[in-house]
């Protein structure tokens, strides 16, 4: 079995995908996640922030979003996902 975070699959990911929600998103600059999604948004990304403790607010100049499901639009979308723990996840699905 393969692993489906191999920068192989990343890579193809990343050319089909333009939008990226980044699953809890900090507000804090030196996080990474701030990075990771400004360096994302500079190579012509769309990012959508996912944090429940600041949604309705914005971040890097986009909305940000309590969970996945309030996002109003539908697209293709892909999702990094960082959490308290030394861990980052990446996942991708269309939504429908």
């Amino acid at each position: 079995m393969s692993d489906p975070n191999s920068d192989a699959d990343i890579a193809s990911v990343l050319k089909q995908a333009r939008t990226i929600a980044i699953v809890g998103m900090s507000p804090k600059e030196d996080r990474p996640s701030w990075g990771v999604a400004r360096f994302l948004k500079s190579q012509g990304y769309r990012i959508i922030p996912i944090n429940p403790g600041h949604a309705g607010t914005t971040m890097l100049d986009e909305p940000v979003y309590a969970d996945l499901k309030s996002i109003p639009r539908k697209f293709r979308l892909i999702w990094w996902i960082f959490s308290a723990a030394p861990r980052l996840c990446l996942r991708w699905s269309t939504r429908p």
